[in-house]
């Protein structure tokens, strides 16, 4: 049984949980963290510390960015455990369990509510291991994309600078993303669902680097001849989209996996 639709999930619940949940702390830092902050950590050769609070602009990126997907399976997952754990200290504290009863827990049904601490702590440590196993092969075929994208580029006659080039290599948050296509007084492109894509954002960033490529060269264009462009591209964004639904049920999979021992027969 999926926790996905028995265990609410929100960039508030996600900031809550990351408290306590160090892995995918880990991880939703590298992911949003902007360039101006990691030049500066580059340049005091000091890396990110664990402990350090994520702002809701990180959460909001996480949340909502091309990781969402990876994001959301595992915060759905240590939701549920987090859910576990309350009920729990409810069970063993009187003061406490006379104000909360397991129906406001909303835990999914068949659900083993006598599931111990240690055994909690075990699947806990099992879930870390695994967010750190998926998350580089979700990287390695995020480098993969971007240079398809470069090389499509250049295949469509865009002459990309050196900068351009650096620029579409390098990791983006969402914010920094839009924040530039407002800066340019640009519209970017609607999103289906309530997050965005890896194909939604590497077609924002095409729409940017051709943009940036004709500004550079005085060239006069519509925006409909840049998306025109993009649009050539389609089927590179099919391909990723394909490609990224394999690696969430992949992920997924693998969390449902150790989640089961939690569910009754």
């Amino acid at each position: 049984m999926s926790t996905k639709s028995t265990i609410p999930l929100s960039p508030t619940t996600l900031q809550v949980l990351f408290n306590d949940w160090l892995a995918l702390h880990e991880i939703m830092a590298e992911i949003t963290q902007t360039r101006k902050q990691k030049q500066l950590q580059y340049q005091a050769e000091n890396p990110i510390s664990p402990f350090t609070l994520l702002t809701a602009t990180q959460i909001h990126d996480g949340f909502y960015g091309p990781y969402h997907g990876f994001i959301r399976s595992f915060g759905h997952a240590y939701a549920l455990i987090s859910k576990l754990r309350t009920h729990l200290t409810t069970t063993q504290d009187e003061n406490i369990k006379t104000h909360i009863k397991d129906s406001d827990l909303n835990l999914p049904e068949r659900i083993k509510i006598d599931t111990n601490a240690a055994a909690l702590d075990k699947l806990q440590r099992t879930l870390d291991d695994l967010a750190r196993k998926h998350f580089p092969q979700w990287q390695e075929c995020v480098i993969r994309w971007r240079e398809q994208l470069i090389m499509q580029l250049t295949l469509h006659d865009i002459t990309l600078s050196d900068l351009e080039i650096e620029d579409l290599s390098h990791p983006e948050t969402l914010s920094e993303m839009l924040d530039r296509f407002t800066e340019l007084k640009l519209t970017p492109p609607k999103v289906k669902g309530d997050a965005y894509t890896f194909s939604d954002f590497f077609r924002c960033k095409a729409i940017l680097s051709i943009h940036s490529a004709y500004h550079r060269q005085h060239k006069s264009y519509e925006m409909e001849e840049i998306l025109k462009i993009v649009n050539k591209f389609k089927n590179d964004f099919k391909q990723i989209d394909k490609e990224q639904k394999q690696l969430l049920d992949a992920t997924e999979k693998d969390i449902e996996a150790i989640l089961q021992p939690l569910y009754a027969s």
